[in-house]
This record gives C-alpha cells, structure tokens and sequence, in this order.
C-alpha cells in the first residue's frame, strides 16, 4: 500500500494509521514517503518527507530538484509495485499534485486529514473531489464540505483525542509540578516554533505581569517545547525582566495544563489540546502587518481558533492581531481567574468541544476504511450513490 506524509505531524499520523493497520492485518506493507516516525511502525521509505518538507516559494524553488525526484520515485513505484491502495495525509501542496499519477494508475485513493479548505483556498476541494475516492477528516464540520461536493467522506474523530494522556485533578498536576497548593496557576503557551516564541512570550508575559499585580498568589509557568533552542525561553524572560517570577518548565505540557486556572494559548494545536482538558484559556495571536493584510483577503473565517471553529461559536476569546495587546489579554484572562462562574461556563462550553473530536479510536477507523473491513473497498460510484 502507497502512503505519503510531509512534515513531521504527517509523519507521526502515518505512523499511527501503519500501526493500527498492522493491528488488522499484519502482512499488509507500507511504502512510499514519510519520517522517522512512519520508518519506525514499519513503512519502507523510497524518500525522505523531510527533504521535501519546506514552506514559503523561495525554499520550494530551492528543493524543486529534490521535489521532482520525490515524485519521479512515487511514478515508478506505482508502476512496478501496482499498490492495491493509496493514503495520502494532508501535505496538500504535494500531494495534489501527486494525486493526479495515482489516479492514472487506477489505485484507490484515499485521504487523511483534509487540507484546510475552509480556511483559505476553498476552490481545492472540486479538485479533490475529482481526485480522491475517499476522504477521511478529523473535524466534524468538514463533512458537509465533501458531501456537497460529492465525495464519499467518513469523520474517523481526532487522533488527538487517542494520543492525550488523562486529566489530572488539579492537586495532583501541580503536586507533579512543585507548585504549592494555594494560589492559581496561569500558564503561558507561545507555541512551538522560535519565531512565533519570540514574538508572542512577550506580549504574554506582560499581560502576565498586569495580572501579577493585584494577585499576590499567582503562580506563572510556561511549559517549553522540546523543538525550541534551549537558551530562547530563559532569554525572553530575562529581557522582559520575567525571571524571578515566570517559570519555564520542560517536559510537563500536561501537567501544565491540567494545573493552570488559566491560560493564554498561541492559536494552533495547543488551543485543542487546551480545550480537551477544559483548561480556560484565552487565545492569541500576531504576525507581521504584511501578512496580516494578505491572509484577511484569502482568508475568511469569524473564528481562528480550532476549539471556537470545532465548537460552531465563540466559547474562548480571540485576541488576534491588533487586539493581541497585554491589556487586552489581561482583561479577557482577569475573569478566569477571579469568577468561579465565568470558568466553570467555559469549562462546560469546552466539555462539548472534547465531545466533538470524536471517542476513541481515529486511527482504528481510517485504517479499517482504507483496508475495506468496513466496505470501503467498493467503488467509487457505487460510495457516491450510497453516501
């Protein structure tokens, strides 16, 4: 079976449809394009995802040789190994244009996790739907995308949901921390990568600060990605003058979460995984004007964040842009941790959202789908006329 994954949350959702796959049938193989993580469940790689894994036109144009290698290799697998199915896994700026061949070749062709179509570029899904046989989404609000355009789509649930460790009461997280007993807790999440860090921990930790000052009990932790440099937290902090009160914590995400009485989440995963936990939360963001102006023209959504678009309302708030200012973020946070209520209402709000992501067991179901067990091996007109 031909799978296909770019950058590394590709790699580690083909890793877990491998697994669950081989759970259900143990000889069937796996080759094509992937990481580290799709190598290890047992995928024969005929390229590496991350020479192909880049973002922006500069880098593309820089790794087009490498790209259309990547692709020549797929061709020439889908000719002598004659796959009896294909996976495809987001990554859609490749993989649409690799779909074409596939189809070509009379493989079935299935696809994991959809591209963000309604987001920005909506125009891709007709092109899906001409090209895909089944698509496999982790939201529910995608169905209806796909199903009005005639493609056969099964919501599998969120691998999320599979992945997050239990909730801790929150004695025992803060025990885990060595956070003392009294108090609340506010947790700073700015993301994973080094720019967005840079750019956000400050506006964090001076909101942080405004709130430090009429809660003498306020306890600020931030937990670190393992991906960012190790001298790039504790040098923010001591530029921010942040050191003797802000503390950076490695390797306890959860913890962190399960601990706080609230938080401020750069937008992105950590909101979902927030949201799961029913951890109050605030989100923010902030990127350069220039690209701001740009993504309001491509980009039309109400909400950003992946809890509020999962929910169908707004049950956090969103400081995105000019709005993300200390003061604002202190005022929308300063409720959450001084009105019981007010957290409570979103931890109910966010409960529903941890319903929507499905139960358990997303990769089970894709991978049942993609080996037929539960009649995904029909037709593809015969799914189009029973969907």
């Amino acid at each position: 079976m031909l799978i296909v994954a770019g950058e590394a949350s590709g790699d580690a959702l083909g890793a877990g449809l491998i697994r669950a796959a081989h759970r259900i049938d143990p000889a069937v193989r796996f080759w094509g394009i992937g990481g580290g993580a799709m190598k290890e469940a047992g995928a024969d790689l005929v390229f590496d995802a991350g020479e192909i894994a880049v973002v922006g036109v500069w880098e593309v144009l820089a790794r087009l040789p490498r790209i259309l290698e990547a692709r020549r290799r797929l061709r020439d697998g889908l000719a002598a190994a004659r796959p009896d199915r294909a996976v495809l896994i987001d990554y859609p700026d490749f993989n649409l244009r690799f779909a074409p061949d596939v189809r070509r070749a009379g493989v079935p062709l299935f696809y994991f996790v959809s591209p963000q179509v309604w987001a920005w570029r909506s125009r891709r899904v007709a092109t899906i739907a001409r090209l895909v046989d089944h698509m496999m989404v982790v939201f529910p609000f995608e169905v209806e995308i796909y199903r009005k355009a005639g493609l056969p789509v099964t919501f599998v649930g969120h691998p999320l949901v599979d992945s997050e460790p239990p909730v801790l009461d929150r004695g025992d997280a803060r025990a885990r921390l060595g956070q003392d007993t009294e108090g609340r807790v506010l947790a700073l999440l700015p993301g994973s990568r080094r720019s967005e860090v840079s750019r956000l921990l400050p506006i964090q930790l001076a909101a942080a600060a405004r709130l430090r000052g009429g809660r003498k009990d306020l306890s600020v932790v931030i937990p670190v990605s393992s991906s960012l440099p190790e001298e790039l937290v504790p040098s923010i902090l001591e530029t921010a003058g942040a050191a003797g009160w802000a503390r950076p914590l490695h390797g306890l995400f959860h913890e962190v979460l399960d601990a706080a009485h609230a938080a401020i989440v750069a937008s992105g995963t950590a909101t979902l995984q927030a949201g799961y936990r029913e951890t109050p939360m605030v989100v923010i963001y902030r990127i350069h004007p220039a690209t701001a102006w740009l993504g309001r023209r491509l980009v039309h959504l109400s909400n950003i964040a992946l809890v509020n678009l999962v929910a169908g309302r707004t049950v956090v708030p969103e400081l995105i842009q000019e709005e993300c200012t200390p003061e604002k973020i202190a005022a929308a946070v300063a409720p959450l941790l001084d009105d019981p209520a007010a957290a409570a209402r979103m931890r109910s709000d966010l409960a529903e959202v941890r319903t929507r992501l499905g139960a358990p067991g997303a990769f089970d179901r894709a991978a049942r789908l993609v080996l037929g067990v539960e009649g995904a091996s029909r037709s593809r007109a015969e799914i189009v006329r029973n969907s």
